[in-house]
């Protein structure tokens, strides 16, 4: 007849003349499914009883057949843990034969371990577990949202009791080879304490700081004296506890005074005197005015450490509206903003120490999860899937991607993290200025970027920089460039500079994090500076208390207050002591301790460019790049930062909608 047969489907429906031919057609397609089947390609089989339902929705065995290519799913997907794609296969067999027998054993059995899961609930519920209560209600959801009651109890329960269920990708160590405090351990920190000043806001390139115990803090006499007025109430959401002046002024008096093991040289030497003036207030006279008193107050407030044998089970703490401890003997308070019930590798639990009243109108975030990823990809999939609500920190590539679902807030933090390369101030290396020079220009920043961290784009996600602070900061001098790569000029900088008698260098040791993006950076560093002939070990972080032997480390970090904290980056020490400025020379001793004393803004603003200046010149730190950071909120969480400044900013106050739709579908 001339017509073009491609597939034997087009040769039967080319004949259909042919007696006998409709059957055989049949045959074909349901063989095929079997066929499929086998693979378990379960939409394809699925697709050909769709195709032989259309002609003939009474072929015989049809039913048959879907009814067993529905129950190998079912089973195949129960195996797995995945109940939605179970249920998908029983909903799709159920829309072609309602009362289907499979459909009915099945859809039963669903039924009875959802109903099961929701008894078990409404018992842990009672007694006091509500995060266990909810993991099971979340079970039986996603088992089988039709059980009777089953979607009724899990909104009113998981509006009571809010699960943020947060994925990470590095968990903080409790013991660590790092000569500083890594930024997972600062997340968590602050996840557990509230400092007495804590950044609020980021205006007019500075952080602006605010207090969640102070009623007010007002200076007076010309800004000779400070006087703290103490918050005597608080909103049911909150977590702190309320603190009074004694107990205040307990925990500050040895942070003054000089000579007690717990004494600050920055505050001694800004602070004159404490007085209680008040049962909510105290009086902090000044030996000078700071130029940023609120971040200078922020650590006035020294928590004691949580240890993994004070951390509270989840029926302690979910039972101890009051879960704060006071240590009078040593003078430190405890004051969790949200309390630890676990911390392991895997998993860490953290609840409110103060349960929000039961009739409340709005309720808010009661427990927050940290669960461990294996990489970005399997974030961005657990956030897909439903089974995350949160992560704090998600690499560019990936957040430009999760934008265009449509199902999440990307908000971009505040300030970026910057990365630096910082030297042991005793390492030989530190003590030759023209090596310094040298290990900066050989290494090939943009590189680096581009092909080891995957940020292409430098206007929009990162920028090169020449010195520790923001660029968007004050303290950052825009005049100075980021140090170009040149390896020939490394190279030559380190063969004329050697003088024939010169003691050779010891090979150079390079500390590392101990997380795989730090890894493969650090690699690519160490083989720029093994093509300049150098001998360089890459020496990982381990757990200890004793760092290793090491002349340069790899940081990331995030300033907030560059005038105070740029002392402390520099010697590698939580605080700003005069000893530990012995290796630095004397001009930059005397500069840093100018910084200490000037008392407004512009001076300390022109103070800290020339600083910056001078350590770009003279390689005293090596800074590589800044790459902004960004945090992925499911669309269903409400109360959080638009331009956040930490992780867990204003924690407090989130709020979270129940998932309904993400767990029954």
């Amino acid at each position: 007849s001339g017509e073009t047969v491609l597939t034997l489907q087009d040769l039967f429906k080319s004949k259909k003349m042919w007696p006998g031919i409709d059957q055989a057609y049949f045959q074909l397609l349901l063989t095929e499914a079997r066929q499929v089947v086998n693979r378990q390609l379960y939409d394809q089989a699925m697709a050909r009883i769709d195709q032989v339902r259309e002609i003939n929705p009474n072929v015989p065995g049809t039913e048959v057949l879907a009814a067993e290519i529905t129950e190998e799913a079912v089973k195949n997907f129960q195996r797995k843990n995945d109940y939605p794609r179970a249920r998908f296969y029983l909903t799709r067999l159920k829309g072609m034969y309602p009362n289907n027998q499979t459909f009915i054993d099945l859809s039963g059995e669903f039924l009875e371990k959802a109903q099961t899961l929701k008894d078990a609930a409404t018992q842990l519920y009672q007694s006091g577990q509500p995060g266990a209560g909810f993991d099971l209600l979340t079970e039986a959801m996603k088992i089988w949202p039709d059980t009777p009651g089953l979607v009724d109890m899990y909104r009113r329960e998981a509006t009571r009791y809010q699960v943020l269920k947060v994925g990470v990708l590095d968990v903080p160590q409790s013991s660590s080879t790092l000569p500083y405090t890594s930024l997972t351990n600062q997340r968590v920190d602050r996840l557990i304490y509230e400092p007495f000043f804590s950044p609020s806001a980021f205006q007019n390139q500075s952080v602006i700081f605010r207090s969640v115990y102070l009623e007010d803090w007002i200076p007076t006499d010309l800004g000779r004296d400070f006087d703290f007025v103490l918050r005597s109430d608080q909103q049911p959401y909150e977590t702190q506890r309320l603190l009074n002046a004694r107990e205040l002024a307990s925990t500050i008096l040895p942070l003054i005074t000089p000579g007690h093991p717990q004494s600050s040289e920055r505050l001694c030497a800004i602070i004159s005197s404490l007085q209680v003036i008040g049962p909510q207030r105290i009086r902090l006279s000044l030996n000078q005015i700071p130029v940023a008193p609120e971040a200078t107050f922020s650590t006035l407030l020294r928590n004691a450490k949580f240890n993994e044998s004070e951390t509270l089970t989840l029926s302690e703490a979910s039972a101890n509206s009051q879960a704060v401890l006071l240590d009078w003997s040593s003078l430190k308070l405890q004051t969790p903003r949200f309390t630890p019930v676990s911390l392991d590798l895997e998993t860490s639990i953290f609840i409110r120490p103060r349960p929000e009243p039961k009739d409340t109108l709005d309720f808010h975030v009661a427990e927050v999860r940290e669960e461990l990823m294996i990489d970005a990809q399997e974030v961005v999939a657990r956030l897909r899937s439903g089974d995350l609500d949160y992560c704090p920190d998600l690499p560019p590539f990936f957040a430009e991607q999760i934008k265009t679902d449509g199902k999440f807030f990307v908000q971009t933090y505040a300030l970026p993290r910057t990365s630096i390369l910082q030297f042991h101030l005793e390492s030989p290396y530190f003590k030759r200025p023209v090596m310094r020079r040298v290990l900066q220009y050989a290494i090939n920043r943009e590189r680096i970027l581009k092909q080891t961290l995957e940020v292409d784009d430098f206007t929009q996600h990162a920028r090169l920089v020449s010195g520790p602070a923001p660029t968007a900061s004050y303290a950052s001098n825009p005049l100075i460039p980021p140090v170009d790569f040149s390896p020939a000029t490394a190279l030559a900088l380190m063969l004329t500079s050697r003088a024939p008698d010169e003691t050779p260098l010891p090979p150079l040791k390079l500390l590392c994090p101990d997380d795989d993006q730090a890894i493969k950076v650090c690699t690519e560093i160490q083989k720029s500076w093994q093509r300049l002939g150098l001998t360089v070990n890459l020496i990982r972080e381990s757990p200890g208390d004793q760092p290793p032997k090491y002349d340069l480390v790899y940081r990331r970090i995030r300033m907030y207050e560059p005038l105070l904290e740029l002392w402390p980056l520099l010697t590698l020490q939580p605080s700003a002591r005069l000893a530990d400025l012995t290796n630095f020379p004397a001009w930059l001793r005397v500069k840093l301790m100018e910084l200490e004393r000037i008392s407004d803004r512009a001076s300390a603003q022109k103070l800290l460019h020339e600083l910056h200046e001078d350590l770009a010149k003279e390689a005293f730190l090596i800074p590589l790049w800044e790459i902004n950071q960004y945090a992925v909120f499911g669309n269903h969480i409400q109360g959080f930062e638009l331009n956040p400044l930490s992780e867990y900013q204003n924690l407090e106050t989130w709020s979270m909608r129940p998932r309904l739709l993400t767990l029954s579908r």
